[in-house]
């Protein structure tokens, strides 16, 4: 927390659904007085932490510098969001089936639950999740092509 003058910088850590307006609203009338928030930033949201985060300038900035390298590095793989589920990597005839919506056999040690289905090249395929007898269901796929 830092005051200055009129101006209350806040740090907060919230589960989500909370509304940090209605908060500063709170805020505002518990002290007797309004509230308006003059910046929200958010710094963190699970394994997404503020060091992977970018300001819309710091992007801007590297785009009218045409550092596209820079700002590949920026990006986050797509299937950065399911990091924590277990990976399968599927064979090619295998990856085949799943696209066209079959449920296969795969072996895995993965008994039940979420899955994310990769390519033998570590491509991201989707995700899908393990039923009875070591059989995997594509529930939701990416567009390769």
């Amino acid at each position: 927390m830092d005051y200055k003058g009129n101006t209350l910088k806040l740090e907060i850590h919230a589960s989500k659904g909370t509304y940090i307006r209605t908060l500063i609203d709170d805020i505002g009338e518990a002290l007797g007085y309004g509230a308006h928030m003059i910046a929200l930033r958010r710094i963190g949201i699970g394994f997404y932490q503020s060091l992977k985060m970018y300001s819309m300038d710091e992007l801007e900035d590297l785009f009218n510098r045409e550092d596209s390298e820079c700002l590949d590095n920026c990006l986050l793989s797509v299937d950065s969001p399911m990091a924590s589920l277990p990976k399968v990597v599927l064979s090619d005839k295998i990856a085949h089936d799943v696209t066209q919506g079959r449920t296969v056999l795969i072996s895995s040690v993965v008994t039940s639950g979420w899955v994310r289905l990769m390519l033998s090249n570590d491509q991201f395929l989707g995700i899908g999740e393990i039923l009875e007898g070591g059989r995997v269901a594509p529930r939701r796929l990416i567009n390769l092509f």
